[in-house]
């Protein structure tokens, strides 16, 4: 019984949602043979600061390290009452300098259709739309900031 109730709560956190009021998108992270995973998405209990019942505080260390940059704190898991449109900011650092190129993994299928999905790398100014495309990759500098934008 306590494997099952294990199972079904690993389901419901990495499992995306699809009603317009509360939904959750999930993006893998791939450097090589290592990878991390993030969430984001919308909740209508949910506050812009830090929820304990929705998010999910960024721990961790090594090679590679993702998680939402926010007023909560840094987040691996980052779910937030938007009433309107609302910005994502990704952090991403891989350490291995054997990395040459990291990608960026979703399910575009899965995402809300009434709600736009932009991805935008504030350095070189590239946009692209997560609902037609489900990958993004780019070299490794180091160190990484992008912003996922919806809008309503």
């Amino acid at each position: 019984m306590k494997r099952l109730f294990l199972l079904v709560l690993f389901a419901l956190i990495t499992t995306n949602v699809y009603a317009s009021d509360n939904w959750y998108a999930g993006i893998k992270v791939k450097a090589n043979r290592i990878d991390s995973r993030v969430v984001f998405g919308q909740n209508a209990s949910a506050t812009e600061g830090f929820d304990p019942t929705f998010d999910v505080q960024f721990f961790g260390d090594g090679d590679l390290l993702a998680y939402f940059v926010s007023d909560g704190g840094n987040l691996f898991k980052d779910i937030r009452n938007i009433q309107s449109d609302d910005t994502w900011t990704l952090r991403i650092e891989v350490r291995d300098k054997d990395v040459k190129k990291v990608g960026l993994f979703w399910q575009k299928e899965k995402l809300p259709g009434n709600i736009e999905f932009y991805l935008t790398d504030p350095v070189t100014g590239n946009t692209l739309n997560m609902k037609q495309l489900n990958y993004f990759g780019f070299p490794n500098t180091g160190i990484k900031y992008l912003d996922i934008k919806v809008v309503r």
